[in-house]
């Protein structure tokens, strides 16, 4: 049976079905797995709108008859849709019922994807990447130890994320390693791509555009073979950064354009994580209008959605706007609320809490190396014998 699987959004891989089951197992092993392969096709093409409607449909209609892996399936992916659609107190009302449930312990699989999606809620809804980065070790440390390359891969991806958020560069080690197992699992193309696309993303933060652009270069090749449109929005963006890089505004535009119609019915992350850049295009070309009006009408879209993360960013924007202008007074004003606006996502002890997760899972990482070469050791001295 394949295993769940965990990647930028919660998805699962089909679930093989036994030739040993009775027919009503079959027919139950038939249910999921086509549930499962509906819930990965919508997860890996964005169509997180399709994806709430149905597995929400089906968690709703659970009944002590049906398939238990299928009810908490259909859970974790109705909590993981409303994340992505950016609807928190539906998202919260699902990650409650699913937290009262008893019986996570003999699903060890799919308790390891509830961690991962509490931290995709952590991230984006609350900013409390300490609660987030633990929630991520979990899981991260279970498909070590259950040997899952698929989810170790996609758990340090996930990993990575909450230090591109940050603009951190610690997180390349975990893109390396990512890079490093998808290189072990050339048989698996999502694999690859994923890892690719995170490497480039943490190297855009570093300031290697060319590297930046070269893995973003291969997730594409890689996504237009295999029509993986989710993660169209995000090569875009680092393709894009690195035409203005090397000063052709003209293509980054172009390249910019490309993933704003990607990301589109998608996570609305994607849509601010391009608005950034591109902003920044078009106040260093002098079109100065066209910024403005972007970055107010973005601005708008922050203030419906509540998503406060990228605030702070815009309102600097638009005071490197009105400085570029020569409006001095209007610049210092924005930069005052951008610093308000930024503060007031920040938290001291937040901050220690997440150095402190970092020493666990150094920890976590090295009793995973000896207990491996303990087992090594074990075996080494069996054949021996």
């Amino acid at each position: 049976m394949n295993k769940p699987q965990l990647i930028i959004i919660i998805a699962l891989l089909p679930v093989l079905v036994s030739m040993l089951c009775s027919c009503s197992d079959r027919a139950r092993q038939s249910e999921l797995q086509k549930y499962s392969e509906l819930y990965v096709h919508y997860c890996r093409s964005g169509q997180f709108d399709s994806l709430a409607v149905d597995a929400g449909r089906v968690f709703a209609a659970r009944n002590p008859g049906m398939d238990r892996r299928l009810i908490l399936l259909s859970g974790l992916h109705s909590a993981q849709a409303a994340i992505f659609l950016d609807n928190y107190p539906q998202a919260a009302a699902y990650i409650d019922t699913l937290s009262g449930f008893g019986d996570w312990a003999e699903y060890p699989d799919l308790s390891a994807m509830f961690s991962g999606i509490q931290a995709s809620y952590e991230i984006k809804a609350g900013f409390d990447y300490p609660s987030a980065l633990a929630h991520l070790t979990d899981a991260l440390n279970w498909f070590k130890e259950d040997g899952n390359a698929l989810n170790t891969c996609n758990a340090l991806y996930n990993i990575s994320m909450i230090y591109f958020f940050r603009r951190d560069t610690a997180g390349l080690r975990y893109a390396r390693e990512a890079i490093e197992i998808s290189s072990e699992n050339m048989d698996d193309p999502y694999m690859m791509c994923t890892a690719d696309v995170v490497m480039a993303m943490m190297l855009l933060v570093k300031g290697d555009y060319d590297g930046a652009r070269r893995y973003a270069d291969e997730a594409k090749r890689i996504a237009d073979k295999e029509s993986y449109t989710l993660v169209y929005p995000r090569i875009y963006m680092v393709l894009g950064e690195a035409a203005l890089d090397d000063g052709d505004a003209a293509a980054a535009d172009g390249l910019f354009r490309k993933g704003f119609e990607a990301a589109r019915n998608t996570d609305p992350d994607f849509y601010f994580e391009l608005a950034i850049p591109y902003s920044r295009m078009l106040v260093q070309t002098g079109r100065y209008q066209e910024a403005e009006e972007f970055l107010a009408g973005t601005l708008s879209i922050v203030d419906r959605n509540d998503n406060i993360r990228y605030r702070h960013v815009l309102l600097e924007q638009l005071s490197a706007l009105k400085e570029a202008q020569g409006d001095i007074h209007s610049a210092y004003r924005y930069f005052k609320s951008a610093v308000s606006s930024r503060d007031s996502i920040m938290n001291v002890d937040k901050e220690t809490s997440f150095n402190n997760l970092l020493d666990l899972y150094e920890k976590a990482s090295l009793q995973n190396i000896i207990r491996k070469r303990q087992y090594d050791m074990y075996v080494t001295l069996f054949i021996c014998v």
